[in-house]
């Protein structure tokens, strides 16, 4: 049998992550923005996805995970158990 966990941030790292992507957003959209060209746009939509990643993980109780576990358990372990 198998169990499938996923792995997310702790409260702590999401607020540090969202806190710090805000700042990001807003070094786009008050600094960079100005000269309008590819890197600005992308620091920005970058900074955005950033930011709202976090946010989602410190706000919502089921989150986004960084990744998934499979733990597999032997059978042989389960009967002894019992």
């Amino acid at each position: 049998m198998s169990k499938r966990m996923r792995v997310k941030p702790s409260k702590f790292g999401s607020t540090l992550g969202f806190v710090g992507g805000l700042v990001f957003c807003g070094i786009g959209i008050f600094i960079l923005i100005k000269d309008f060209n590819i890197f600005s746009f992308m620091w920005t939509l970058i900074a955005f996805l950033i930011t709202s990643f976090y946010g989602i993980n410190l706000f919502t109780e089921k989150g986004i995970s960084l990744y998934s576990v499979t733990i597999e358990e032997d059978d042989e372990k389960k009967k002894t158990k019992k």
